[in-house]
């Protein structure tokens, strides 16, 4: 057992170290305000109302029409790779069910 007097030493320094903090703090902290905005702009989806969601060209409008967040639905493939895409299922934006049958 002989990392009982390592852990032990480690423990009485931490200790020591706590307290000399406590004694030796006259500071007063001061706290700075924090602005929050009245309303928080979030892109579902990129501008999906003006294109299609999810896509390059929703995400950069969005961000030109002042989003501060722009939310991204992601899905797992089948291969565990990361895909933006809102549906669990292709065949809800894609013609997959037409190309593969």
């Amino acid at each position: 057992m002989k990392w009982m007097p390592m852990v032990a030493g480690l423990a009485l320094s931490w200790s020591l170290s706590v307290s000399a903090q406590a004694d030796n703090s006259t500071e007063q902290l001061t706290v700075e305000p924090v602005i929050v905005p009245e309303f928080i702009d979030i892109a579902h989806r990129g501008a999906s109302g003006y294109l299609p969601e999810h896509s390059q060209a929703a995400t950069v409008m969005a961000h030109a029409l002042g989003a501060d967040y722009i939310e991204q639905d992601v899905q797992l493939s089948r291969d565990g790779k990361a895909v933006v895409l809102h549906d669990a299922q292709l065949d809800a934006v894609t013609n997959v069910a037409e190309v593969f049958p």
